[in-house]
């Protein structure tokens, strides 16, 4: 509801969308997050609410970017698999 309202904003570009499943999902049971964020895509896509909407999908972190990325991911964020674990 809120997109034709935000695409109309001068100096803001909706590119796509960005979902992290709840934290306590199961690694397996993110696929279904990331399948409903894709579909979401591409609702907006095909309703032409935001012409130059690109798609892109940010989706999956360290312990379930591979599942992301099956169902569409174009970014990633892996943090922890490249830096560690935080500390405190």
């Amino acid at each position: 509801e809120a997109l034709p309202r935000l695409g109309a904003l001068d100096g803001l570009r909706i590119d796509g969308l960005m979902a992290i499943p709840p934290r306590e999902t199961e690694t397996a049971d993110a696929r279904r997050w990331f399948t409903r964020l894709a579909e979401l895509r591409d609702q907006v896509g095909r309703s032409g609410v935001l012409s130059d909407f690109r798609g892109e999908l940010s989706m999956g972190m360290s312990g379930d970017f591979e599942l992301a990325i099956e169902e569409g991911a174009t970014h990633v964020r892996v943090g922890t698999a490249v830096f560690g674990a935080r500390s405190g």
